[in-house]
């Protein structure tokens, strides 16, 4: 693979962002287009999913992708540690944090969510609520040196299998540089 998905991991600061993209060559795909997130000099590169609109709030260090139906939503959400070293995951705390998004939820399966960048913690969920379709959610939690990345999918349940390989394409091209 090209040398930039083997560069090592850095950590966003507390600073403004701002999303670009940058035409790269990769050798098992020729020219390819990346999104790049910055933030105090630091870069986190991905592949936007296909179709999707993005919303950066800077503010939040939150990236949100909605996909071109408006029925699902891929959040990206950056968070520090602060130490420059790998943030040590709590899962309890973690499985807090997944519950929260999608409140009312029942917590149905628990897992490794891989990434380019790392492997942390991941929860599905799913809610299911009288008379109206029922919506799940994946939460994955990555570290990286310095903090860590929590990327949230939400969708109708229908959907759920469709939408987990645009977000499997998304952690896979997840890199920190």
């Amino acid at each position: 693979m090209a040398a930039w998905l083997c560069t090592p991991a850095w950590f966003l600061g507390a600073g403004s962002f701002s999303l670009t993209t940058r035409v790269v060559e990769i050798a098992e795909r020729g020219e390819v287009t990346l999104s790049v997130l910055r933030a105090e000099g630091r870069e986190l590169t991905f592949f936007s999913p296909a179709g999707w609109r993005s919303q950066l709030d800077a503010a939040a260090g939150t990236l949100t992708f909605t996909a071109p139906d408006y029925a699902s939503v891929l959040r990206l959400k950056v968070t520090l540690s602060g130490s420059g070293q790998g943030p040590i995951l709590q899962p309890d705390e973690l499985r807090q944090a997944a519950r929260q998004e999608m409140p009312a939820a029942t917590l149905s399966e628990e897992f490794t969510c891989h990434a380019a960048c790392g492997s942390g913690p991941g929860f599905d969920l799913i809610r299911a609520q009288p008379g109206q379709p029922s919506s799940s959610g994946r939460v994955g939690f990555v570290p990286f040196p310095g903090g860590r990345a929590k990327v949230v999918l939400t969708c109708p349940t229908s959907q759920f299998r469709q939408r987990q390989h645009d977000l499997t394409a998304f952690l896979n091209s997840l890199q920190a540089q």
